[in-house]
């Protein structure tokens, strides 16, 4: 609760599977995966997936 939000609030954007989407999914956070990063979702079990997927950070604005 560092941010003063609780982790329901927030969205944890990354370009890897194992480290920044398995960290938001623990910490029960929306989960984006950027697509232009480091890893894809082949082999990835469904229960480790992100919330949503993007082909790049621009993609975001239109999120919001």
């Amino acid at each position: 609760m560092r941010l003063g939000v609780d982790s329901c609030e927030v969205a944890v954007v990354g370009d890897d599977v194992g480290m920044d989407i398995a960290l938001g999914r623990i910490g029960g956070s929306l989960t984006v995966l950027v697509r232009s990063g480091i890893t894809g979702l082949a082999g990835v079990p469904e229960n480790r997936r992100p919330d949503l997927v993007v082909d790049g950070v621009a993609d975001l604005i239109s999120l919001l």
